[in-house]
């Protein structure tokens, strides 16, 4: 079974620390344990898969959303780390989700990409949509949904680390270390929005190309994107919510390497 950090847990929500390499959802092309097995193995999870408790706002659609979703509020990609929420109840899932969809939430992303930016910060408002010639990417579509992502410099790395051969470090022109807050919550919005703006998240197979992640990948073990802060409010409180998450270690090596350059 899979071991998840809680960061925090009560009779509504829990807060957890998302390792990277994990799965949330299932599908057809998953192999192994995902979140929503994880949150199916929990003690008080089967009390739901009996019926649960009935309360009159408790409609038979929420219960099948809750079933369907196993208290699962939002997502972050296999290879991303940091921090999520799940619902323990099905009235408290359906108040999540809506916070996500108005966006009432407040989510803080940490990025390793590809060359100087020209600005300390900056917002990229483009709409976005599935790729026609993979499924599996998303591109810049002017009929797609609009997608905002802030971002402020952290700071700048002008070389890679000194395990980089010299004829592929030539082929780097240096690193920026980002805060990122994504205003809306597309799928890969991060990912395609940086891309877009020739900075590629470091080791961002789908994003930066095969040949430029598999140099990424000598020094970076995935791509460097951590979900680095969450706030909501409480969905059955009403009290806001604020959970962080520090820097994987895996990324913190990278940060170490860079800074030792």
């Amino acid at each position: 079974m899979l071991e998840i950090p809680i960061l925090f847990e009560d009779d509504s929500i829990v807060v957890i620390n998302k390792p990277d390499r994990v799965v949330v959802n299932r599908a057809e092309t998953v192999r192994g344990e995902t979140l929503q097995d994880w949150m199916e193995s929990r003690p008080w999870y089967a009390s739901w898969a009996r019926g649960g408790v009935c309360k009159p706002e408790m409609t038979s659609e929420l219960q099948e959303l809750y079933t369907n979703r196993s208290g699962m509020v939002h997502r972050l990609d296999k290879d991303t780390s940091g921090v999520m929420v799940f619902a323990k109840d099905p009235l408290s899932l359906a108040e999540l989700m809506r916070q996500f969809c108005e966006r009432e939430t407040e989510k803080t992303y940490l990025a390793l990409a590809h060359g100087k930016f020209s600005t300390q910060s900056g917002i990229v408002r483009l709409p976005l949509g599935r790729s026609t010639g993979d499924r599996e990417r998303f591109t810049v579509d002017p009929e797609g949904k609009m997608s905002e992502t802030a971002y402020e410099v952290l700071e700048f790395f002008p070389h890679p680390p000194a395990t980089v051969p010299q004829k592929k470090a030539k082929s780097y022109q240096g690193f920026t270390y980002l805060r990122l807050h994504p205003k809306t919550g597309r799928t890969h919005q991060i990912r395609v929005h940086m891309a877009h703006i020739k900075h590629p998240l470091v080791g961002d197979l789908k994003y930066v190309g095969r040949k430029r992640s598999r140099i990424d990948w000598e020094w970076c073990p995935r791509q460097f994107l951590h979900a680095e802060r969450l706030v909501f409010m409480h969905p059955q409180t009403g009290k806001r919510m604020e959970y962080t998450a520090e820097l994987a270690p895996d990324l913190k090596k990278v940060l170490i390497q860079l800074e030792n350059t």
